[in-house]
Parts: C-alpha cells; structure tokens; sequence
C-alpha cells in the first residue's frame, strides 16, 4: 500500500489511487495508440471514445483520493492526484466549450 493512505488504512483511498493511476496511464497510453493508428490507416475512434471516458474517471478518483487524504501533508502523490484533477476537469471543460461553439456556428448556417 502506498505511504499516503498506509497509516490510516482508509481502503477507499487505497483504491482511488490505483484506480487514479490506471486512468492516468491509459489516457497518456493512448496517445502514441492514437498516433500509430493513423499512420497506419487504421480506425482511431475506439482510442478517442476510450480516451474521453477515461477522463471523468481520472477527475473523479483524484477528487475522493484528495478528499480522503485531506488531513495528509502534501505528498507527491496528492500533487500528482490535484494535477490530473485539475488537468481532466480543464479539457472536459475545453471539450463542452467546442460543442456548443460547434453547435452555435451550425445553427447560424441554417
């Protein structure tokens, strides 16, 4: 178990992290995936749906790890979990920000 969470013995947040750092090296994985597949002319939609799932993930684990490891002094492992936390929520947000501009520029062609 990790030194962050091993003295409270607080599973939850022993399973935050792991569940953390899976999302977090499959969003990163699936990068080079996504690169490869086009040059191999291959379908990347699989690698691209994958990916935007797995970020709600990566927020959300961070969000109860933090919570859980509040009373924690900072450690390398709560910046990394605040990063990813901080780093998922900005690119849905970029993502839903698309969307609408997307749609607003289509309704205005009709």
């Amino acid at each position: 178990m990790n030194k962050d969470v091993s003295h409270s013995a607080d599973r939850i947040a022993a399973w935050s992290l792991r569940i953390l750092r899976f999302a977090a090296i499959y969003i990163l994985a699936c990068i080079p995936a996504i690169l490869i597949a086009e040059a191999s002319h291959r379908p990347q939609w699989p690698f691209h749906v994958s990916q935007l799932l797995m970020f709600p993930v990566c927020a959300g684990s961070a969000a109860i790890f933090l919570y859980r490891t509040r009373s924690i002094p900072d450690t390398p492992m709560r910046k990394f979990a605040f990063a990813a936390m901080n780093l998922s929520i900005a690119w849905m947000a970029f993502l839903v920000l698309v969307f609408f501009l997307v749609k607003y520029a289509l309704s205005r062609m009709t």
